[in-house]
């Protein structure tokens, strides 16, 4: 198999570490976790990797999710306190939440940009998905809630090219959304492909795939199916799956912007990484056994650097590696 080093250790959070999103350009590092803050890394003089700012004030319970805008200028962060903070980044390196979004009715699991960076969703433990607008003069306005999901909502992925968005829940299913002419949301298909939750969800750069993991084991490819559409994305059916791709349940999934690499991490505290196959499939190019003392809650691949991604545990600990092959 090919070989994975571990290339830094980052540790500075108090509790579990729940997510680990690179910034579009791959300069900062953002994570977040049980001990209700966010953390800024980024390289030192010498090159090494350290913290930049420590994010805290604003959120009152664990911080789930972060997620950057397209443009890397904003940071928002979506918390088990019921709000989403929104981050701005300053030219001159300072940090400020610039807004707290409120309507949820507890926990918030997740929360993404769209690719034009003028839509923002947020799901939680209340079954609902939210879409907030982006306003001429940066204030967010919630466009619409939708609630078709029967259990909690706990991941959420745009396509990478269209504002078509994709949820994933405690309920077995994958939602897909998307507006109309008149700009009113609605539930376009329901992908089913999984036997329990879905935890994870990730696309392909091109957006000809879908990729989710869930508590089944399975790993589910979902391909475009011909010319037919949902909203601005292709239609996705089931192409394949990697049974019992690890031993435990598998909490998330990402997929690398040029190689295709798919990156799956679990609660057998295992990283697998797989490769495509000519078919569309994907088999396995490596595993770290033991990547983290505990479960494994996050995984993440670099923007501009080949085979480099993060991962990050319930041990506390972020840990960057560099995949060979």
């Amino acid at each position: 198999m090919a070989g994975v080093t571990l290339v830094a250790e980052l540790r500075g959070h108090a509790d579990r570490v729940w997510c680990a999103r690179w910034s579009p350009s791959g300069a900062l590092l953002a994570t977040c976790g049980g001990d209700q803050s966010i953390r800024l890394w980024a390289r030192d003089s010498s090159g090494a990797w350290a913290c930049r700012d420590t994010l805290t004030g604003v959120h009152a319970r664990t911080v789930r999710r972060c997620a950057w805008s397209p443009s890397g200028r904003q940071l928002a962060t979506a918390s088990f306190d019921g709000t989403v903070g929104i981050w701005d980044m300053a030219e001159e390196g300072e940090v400020e939440c610039t807004a707290t979004l409120e309507g949820h009715e507890n926990e918030v699991k997740d929360v993404a940009w769209s690719p034009s960076g003028n839509l923002l969703a947020t799901c939680g433990r209340d079954k609902s998905v939210w879409i907030w607008e982006i306003v001429d003069d940066g204030e967010f306005e919630c466009a619409s809630v939708l609630r078709e999901h029967t259990q909690d909502v706990k991941s959420l992925v745009w396509h990478p090219h269209t504002d078509t968005l994709f949820s994933a829940s405690y309920d077995d299913t994958i939602r897909v959304w998307a507006a109309d002419d008149d700009g009113e949301w609605a539930c376009l298909a329901t992908l089913r492909g999984h036997e329990s939750t879905v935890w994870s969800l990730a696309f392909r750069a091109d957006g000809q795939q879908l990729y989710s993991v869930s508590d089944d084991r399975a790993l589910v490819i979902w391909a475009a199916s011909g010319d037919l559409r949902m909203g601005g994305a292709p239609a996705l059916a089931p192409h394949s799956r990697v049974e019992n791709a690890h031993s435990r349940t598998i909490f998330a999934v990402g997929c690398h912007p040029t190689t295709s690499h798919v990156a799956t991490v679990g609660a057998d505290d295992a990283l697998r990484v797989h490769v495509p196959t000519p078919g569309g499939g994907l088999t396995l190019l490596t595993e770290v056994k033991g990547a983290h003392a505990g479960d494994v809650n996050a995984v993440a691949w670099h923007p501009k650097s080949a085979g480099l991604l993060c991962t990050a545990g319930d041990d506390r600990v972020v840990r960057i590696w560099q995949v060979a092959g």
